[in-house]
């Protein structure tokens, strides 16, 4: 018998239960545990990406059987994570005051179709997500800035 979550192969005594699948108490646990938490996860990216199409908490917390609470603490704790992620990547000069000024002074306009929409990203023109000179940053709709890193 080769145990699901160890893998180590175990010789079963005649008197042993042939649908037995781990090789000890322990094993069946870690194997359950993990489970649990992959089935956790995809529950909890389901609902980031809701929240992230616009649903709402009701709605989000009706579809899940949750309580609007428990729904407010699992997106702010997935979003702080992003968060954290983003910083990682993008270094401590990434702010939201940056941001907002290089869309300010790009007028809030994309400044490749020229479109004016809430859906405003700011873009690193050389690509390096370091370089936070405003010279090398560009306000973007969201559609040219996937048209440009070919994600149409």
């Amino acid at each position: 018998m080769k145990c699901k979550n160890c893998e180590k192969i175990e010789k079963l005594k005649p008197s042993v239960d042939l649908k037995r699948r781990f090789c000890s108490i322990s094993c069946s646990n870690k194997f359950r545990h993990k489970q649990d938490n992959e089935k956790l996860k995809n529950r909890n990216d389901e609902i980031l990406n809701l929240f992230r199409s616009g649903k709402s908490f009701k709605t989000i917390a009706n579809r899940f059987n949750l309580e609007i609470a428990t729904i407010t603490l699992i997106i702010k704790k997935l979003k702080t994570k992003e968060d954290e992620e983003i910083k990682c990547l993008y270094g401590k000069g990434w702010t939201d005051i940056l941001k907002i000024s290089i869309k300010a002074r790009d007028k809030y306009l994309c400044q490749k179709c020229r479109d004016e929409t809430n859906n405003l990203v700011v873009h690193y023109k050389d690509f390096n997500t370091k370089n936070h000179n405003p010279n090398n940053l560009i306000t973007l709709c969201k559609k040219c800035h996937r048209q440009l890193h070919g994600n149409n």
